[in-house]
């Protein structure tokens, strides 16, 4: 095939998905319109409204909104810690005999990620040293592993 006849194909090819495209964007255009009217009435009549999206609880009353965290931040940095070792056993979990170099280099970083966020994280007093000993057990832990490779 010519440079010509491809340039031909090409521009042939794109014309129609640009045809298709326009056309489906329009109806999903119309569709939008009318998602949006609906949603609007819906809320509109519905007193309070209340929205659950991800961590956040939002109030619509009285035409006013109101929005809060409902799941601490303290949970997801605890769900964090309580991650450390488990993105370990998965990052080796597959590596039957020996670790692979991409794996030895992505723990390696991993390391030194978790050293260096070790002493500036802060907990509440009576949860603290558990959050310690899962980071440093999570460090011994990677030790080991790399130690292995060689």
């Amino acid at each position: 095939m010519t440079w010509n006849n491809h340039l031909l194909l090409i521009f042939i090819f794109t014309s129609i998905i640009s045809i298709y495209s326009d056309e489906l964007s329009d109806l999903n255009k119309k569709f939008i319109s009318t998602y949006d009217h609906a949603r609007d009435y819906l809320i509109s009549i519905t007193n309070p409204l209340i929205i659950c999206n991800g961590d956040n609880v939002i109030i619509i009353h009285r035409g006013k909104r109101y929005q809060e965290q409902v799941i601490p931040k303290l949970y997801h940095d605890l769900k964090s810690i309580s991650h450390m070792p488990f993105k370990i056993y998965l990052t080796v979990m597959f590596n039957l005999g020996t670790l692979s170099d991409d794996n030895y280099t992505e723990l390696k970083q991993y390391l030194q990620d978790i050293r260096s966020i070790r002493n500036s994280i802060q907990f509440p007093t009576d949860i603290q040293q558990t959050q310690y000993d899962i980071i440093d057990l999570s460090i011994e832990y990677l030790e080991t592993i790399l130690k292995t490779k060689f």
